[in-house]
């Protein structure tokens, strides 16, 4: 990853609100999500919501019931000594009077019936149809009932019971609006209080879930830089406790992924340099060696029967040995990028149609080619297609094809043979350096790997499909019609273009 491209993903990770969206790769805008925090915060409300709804809703019930228990047991008691104090008294007068000592003491409304149905109430607008249905028959000397009643939307307890001796039912409203509207009070508050923790607790948790998860964003973001090219990137010193042991492990595994990135990178240095090295030397004595080989092939003929094997097999490995370092020299300059990439508006098919002209084949190949227009490099597309024919005639015989077509908005080069197909297991290494496969009968296994570098400079992708028996298909796309303003996939603009190194 280049040194810009990084400061262009640190640059986007600023200055969002804690949600660190980053470039990825292909250019997108990626944001990070935060569905742990939010589920932390949820679980935290929700833990508190419960805790506290069950606290209060238990708190009323029971202050419910106590308020309602201690108001029947008053009722019933103060019931009992009106009672005994009516106990004898039948006259309307004197029970008019017991009323109003009932109601100045106790603040009860009081009702009695007598024989023949005769009705007595503290209040003009009490009557017999105010008695709840349970209270309207017979009734236990001294014992008391009780039952519940709402008077013209006035809630009362009614303690209902009669006299010793005595025929006169007594009925004594208590009333309920003072208890159940300190219940109705206590109730609202309870509810304004539970709705309170339950948002001071989103806060909190909102809070100690951010707090909380610092170390562990911190941690996703240094693994978000390392994996984007920044191995120099490691956490502060934590704490002593788990979030500081994660620190320390991580530190440790990127020190380790370093040193091992250094070495294969150092070793991978050494391997292109050896190879550029060693091609070049061997440049020298194999022209020598190529010309004599040509001279001796010349004269083949003229050997004694006995030397014309050994010279033909010679003068094969010979052009065998310089094909092979004239690879090694290709690869080499691939890998140090010292031939920039000049990206042009070509026609395709008859560029294809050209290279394979001009090329010399054991075999006839045949072409199906559509008049496409692409941008992108000459020389690439033509060491491309060059090794792709080359490869398909080695080890697919007389049958091959290559074919020009379109495939929606990019152009497809499709290189096909009927040779015996690649295994499965062999396609995956297909593309690398000095690996041959199975059905390989001659080659040093470069040509595929330098398809692939090119393939890389023009921002082409590789496909290969192979069925034992039935022959193999490799395909080049690139784009086609492409916009106004053609830019290098690498970043480069458009250079002019080198001569081919073969």
């Amino acid at each position: 990853m280049k040194a810009e491209d990084r400061r262009d993903v640190k640059r986007h990770g600023e200055g969002t609100g804690g949600r660190w969206p980053w470039r990825h790769r292909d250019g997108a805008l990626v944001t990070l999500p935060n569905r742990f925090r939010r589920r932390l915060t949820i679980a935290f409300v929700a833990v508190a919501g419960v805790a506290s709804g069950v606290l209060a809703g238990s708190t009323y019930l029971v202050s419910r019931h106590y308020r309602l228990s201690t108001l029947t047991e008053r009722a019933e008691r103060q019931a009992r000594v009106n009672l005994a104090l009516t106990t004898g008294r039948d006259n309307p007068a004197e029970l008019d009077q017991l009323f109003n000592v009932y109601r100045e003491l106790g603040g009860v409304e009081s009702m009695a019936i007598g024989r023949g149905g005769t009705v007595r109430s503290s209040l003009p607008s009490l009557g017999p149809e105010d008695i709840p249905a349970n209270l309207r028959g017979d009734l236990p000397d001294i014992e008391v009932i009780t039952a519940d009643a709402v008077v013209r939307d006035y809630p009362y307890l009614v303690v209902a019971g009669r006299p010793r001796g005595s025929s006169v039912k007594l009925y004594f409203f208590f009333s309920r609006h003072g208890v159940l509207e300190s219940l109705t009070t206590m109730r609202t508050g309870l509810l304004v209080g539970w709705v309170a923790i339950i948002g001071l607790a989103a806060l909190v948790g909102r809070a100690v879930a951010r707090t909380t998860l610092l170390p562990v964003r911190a941690t996703a973001e240094a693994a978000r830089n390392i994996a984007e090219g920044l191995l120099s990137t490691r956490l502060p010193p934590g704490t002593d406790d788990e979030f500081g042991a994660l620190a320390s492990y991580f530190n440790r595994m990127a020190d380790e992924l370093q040193q091992q990135i250094a070495a294969l990178s150092e070793a991978r240095d050494r391997e292109k340099r050896f190879t550029a090295f060693a091609a070049h030397e061997l440049r020298t004595p194999l022209t020598a060696m190529s010309t004599a080989a040509s001279l001796l092939e010349e004269d083949l003929g003229e050997l004694p029967e006995r030397a014309r094997r050994p010279a033909a097999l010679l003068v094969s490995d010979v052009t065998r040995l310089r094909q092979l370092v004239l690879d090694l020299l290709e690869l080499g300059r691939l890998d140090s990028a010292v031939d920039d990439v000049e990206f042009e508006r070509l026609e395709l098919g008859g560029l294809v149609a050209e290279v394979l002209n001009a090329a010399r084949w054991e075999v006839d190949v045949g072409v199906d080619l559509a008049s496409l227009e692409v941008v992108s490099d000459a020389w690439s597309l033509e060491r491309i297609l060059l090794n792709l024919v080359a490869n398909a005639v080695r080890h697919g015989g007389r049958a091959v094809e290559v074919r020009v077509r379109p495939a929606g908005a990019r152009a497809v080069i499709e290189v096909r043979d009927g040779g015996p197909g690649i295994p499965e297991e062999d396609i995956l290494r297909l593309f690398d350096r000095f690996y041959t496969s199975n059905r390989a009968t001659a080659g040093s296994g470069l040509g595929l790997a330098i398809v692939r570098e090119h393939a890389d400079r023009i921002g082409a992708t590789l496909d290969v499909r192979s069925l034992e028996g039935a022959g193999t298909t490799v395909t080049l796309s690139l784009p086609l019609l492409p916009e106004e303003t053609i830019a290098a996939p690498n970043g480069h603009g458009a250079h002019r273009r080198r001569s081919s190194a073969t």
